[in-house]
């Protein structure tokens, strides 16, 4: 009826308009994470800083801050929110199909995904983004959808753009720190 088709489109308006609402409060989430970030003295403090705002940035999900050492073989989560027994502390370059391949990488589907080796959670989705700056690997952001799949989908579109602006963030913090 003419009723049903009114509610369904006012349903729909009022998801878009949540879900620009919600991008607009992670964009003001990440201009003030980045404010910090660019103002951090030391990677003690990027670390407190990423843990303050990992949480905040991803509330359904568990993540992780890895970062690679000097001698570029072995990745250590540097800081971790939420659940960390999703994944290992320390591991390989090799474990982690983003730095292997340079780019990020989803599993969605755990059953038709390639899954990292550092990944040791037998459910839910995850998502390696590489950081980089100055053409050099620093780490990579982690991210694990500890949501039912059933409730929602693994990571949203609005979600992947965060993770990729949040992982540039740190990583050009990273490069400044260097210098």
């Amino acid at each position: 009826t003419a009723r049903r088709r009114i509610e369904d489109a006012f349903q729909q308006i009022q998801s878009e308009l949540e879900t620009a609402l919600a991008d607009i409060d992670r964009n003001n989430l990440i201009n003030e994470m980045a404010h910090f970030l660019q103002a951090a003295n030391s990677r003690e403090e990027l670390y407190k800083i990423v843990v303050r705002f990992g949480p905040r940035m991803f509330p359904q999900d568990s993540g992780a801050l890895c970062i690679i050492d000097a001698s570029k073989n072995v990745i250590e989560a540097a800081v971790a929110w939420g659940d960390t027994s999703a994944f290992e502390p320390v591991f390989s370059s090799e474990d982690c199909w983003a730095l292997r391949e340079g780019r990020m990488h989803i599993v969605a589907d755990r059953s038709a995904g390639m899954m990292c080796a550092h990944i040791t959670a037998p459910t839910g989705a995850h998502a390696c983004i590489p950081m980089m700056a100055q053409s050099e690997m620093l780490g990579i952001l982690h991210v694990t959808n500890c949501g039912s799949q059933a409730t929602r989908e693994a990571f949203p579109a609005g979600e992947i753009r965060l993770m990729q602006r949040v992982a540039e963030q740190i990583g050009l913090s990273l490069a400044n720190l260097r210098m």
